[in-house]
């Protein structure tokens, strides 16, 4: 089983790097190696920038809830069932939030 999920990677995420690697060094004046490395690393970056942005947003949206989650737990102290009524609304309003900002209106056609 290992076996397989280790030729799954290789063949699908180090060799298309690698052979990125080899054809930036191919085509760099001087066949610098370090700056290949460099190169291939900024465009790895610039692919996954995206990915990065959007987890950003979330983390952002996440650590502004932290307050209200805070007066949640203050203000129902003794009610616990109301207490996580309170804080899964108000992680609902950021998830719908993070996903209209992201254009997933689809989020909003169905009663959660």
């Amino acid at each position: 089983m290992l076996e397989w999920i280790a030729a799954i990677f290789h063949t699908t995420v180090y060799q298309p790097l690698f052979n990125i690697l080899i054809l930036l060094y191919v085509y760099i004046p001087g066949h610098d190696f370090g700056l290949a490395v460099i190169l291939l690393t900024i465009g790895a970056r610039l692919a996954l920038y995206p990915i990065t942005r959007a987890a950003i947003a979330s983390q952002k949206a996440l650590s502004d809830l932290q307050p209200k989650i805070k007066e949640v737990q203050d203000r129902w102290k003794n009610d616990k069932e109301r207490q996580v009524k309170e804080r899964n609304t108000a992680y609902l309003i950021v998830i719908r939030l993070c996903a209209l900002s992201r254009g997933y209106k689809f989020l909003f056609s169905r009663a959660y």
